[in-house]
């Protein structure tokens, strides 16, 4: 028996021995094993936010003063961020996490103010953005999104544009600025949008005006609507290119202050295109008052008297009256010269003897001169007077009631006189 136990003592003396050799060498090495992460694992889920509800690939947000940056699951397509008047800002770095797989961004009724120029830099396929209900001033952000199909900016806070503001945005099909208090609208504004099906400017209240050729590239337009902007004058360039193009189905331009009386070129355009009503709701003119409450799609050209022009002969005796006018005006200043010159010509000197010009002078002189002439030629002989008087119908050598017998007076001449018997 003692022969057996001995071996058994020596494997186990053995196999302590090596447990503890291998405790002593190798644990350093065991102990930075444990403090590496396992290579093959993966980094656990985060949590749907409070504020949030994570549906799949959407996440809807209410109320959150910042963007959330992590949610359960990989690829988020949908991010709508509602109701968050605490949210003012956006950075270059808000959205870095959504940029690969994003395509609709939501962000409704919210305080943002100022949204960094890079804020959405990164998206690659983002289709849909809206930032609606804002506080926003201006567009100063980059809008280099070239997969962007839908922009809805709509109650913005006197939303300014600038020249060019969409043309990096080539496929853009929708856009809604309506309710931005825009008050102006550069003439190149639309530049490079050729693609826009939908455009919506309704109820910005002071926009007062469109440039007339804003709208003409946009042929592919179906729907347009610029109602209740203060608008005052329309032009055919507005509709005429998506109108003959056959993509027109609707334009709404009511609630504005029509002055019809120099819309001639429209309503030309208008009465010489009939389809057109089909598609167009204008409202009603405002000025001049014998067009007042008329709606535009009855107007007619004819009607217009501002439209048919002066006929000729108004137009002559209009000019004629303009000449007249000036040369009566030109008369009476002359008339009044003349009388002031008078006035001061007839002051009396010191000794109270009235003054004379050289004029009046020279005019005296002049008359004496001619009675001076007159009374120094002799006056015709009798023979003469007889001789020129076979001139005239009625003889002078006879008696108009014709009665001979009483001849004509005698003539004497003298020198100087004459004497009748």
């Amino acid at each position: 028996m003692a022969l057996l136990r001995f071996p058994i003592i020596l494997l186990y003396a053995a196999s302590l021995s090596s447990i503890y050799c291998t405790e002593r060498k190798l644990a350093p090495q065991a102990v930075y094993q444990q403090n590496q992460p396992p290579q093959n694992s993966s980094s656990p889920p985060c949590a749907c936010p409070e504020e949030c509800q994570c549906l799949g690939q959407v996440v809807i947000c209410t109320g959150i003063t910042e963007i959330p940056r992590c949610f359960p699951g990989d690829i988020v397509v949908k991010l709508v961020i509602q109701n968050s008047p605490s949210l003012y800002f956006l950075n270059d770095h808000s959205f870095v996490e959504y940029g690969a797989h994003l395509e609709s961004l939501i962000l409704r009724n919210t305080g943002l103010t100022y949204i960094d120029h890079n804020a959405f830099k990164g998206f690659h396929n983002l289709k849909t953005l809206e930032i609606s209900t804002s506080m926003l001033e201006s567009i100063n952000f980059s809008l280099k999104i070239p997969t962007l199909q839908t922009l809805n900016v709509t109650n913005s806070n006197r939303l300014s544009l600038k020249g060019y503001q969409f043309e990096k945005l080539t496929y853009l099909q929708i856009l809604d600025i309506s309710r931005c208090n825009i008050q102006d609208l550069s003439a190149n504004v639309f530049d490079n949008v050729e693609n826009l099906v939908y455009l919506n400017l309704e109820s910005n209240k002071y926009l007062g005006s469109i440039s007339q050729f804003a709208l003409y590239h946009l042929w592919k337009l179906e729907k347009i609507y610029i109602n209740d902007c203060g608008l005052s004058v329309l032009y055919p360039e507005y509709f005429s290119s998506p109108y003959e193009s056959g993509h027109l189905k609707e334009a709404v331009a009511s609630s504005n202050k029509w002055v019809c009386s120099e819309m001639c070129e429209f309503i030309k355009w208008m009465n010489e295109n009939p389809n057109f009503y089909n598609v167009f709701e204008g409202g009603f003119c405002r000025y001049p008052s014998y067009l007042a409450e008329t709606p535009l799609r009855y107007l007619e050209y004819d009607s217009v008297d501002q439209c048919k022009g002066l006929p000729p002969v108004i137009l002559l005796v209009a000019v004629l009256s303009i000449v007249m006018l000036a040369c009566c005006c030109g008369l009476a200043l002359k008339n009044c010269f003349v009388g002031l010159c008078r006035e001061n010509a007839n002051q009396t000197n010191q000794n109270g003897e009235p003054q004379t010009t050289s004029r009046e002078n020279h005019a005296s002189d002049f008359t004496n001169d001619m009675l001076t002439v007159i009374s120094d030629v002799e006056p015709p002989s009798y023979d003469t007077v007889l001789k020129n008087s076979r001139n005239f119908p009625v003889s002078l050598s006879q008696n108009t009631s014709g009665n001979d017998s009483c001849p004509p007076p005698p003539y004497e001449e003298a020198s100087g006189s004459r004497t009748s018997a």
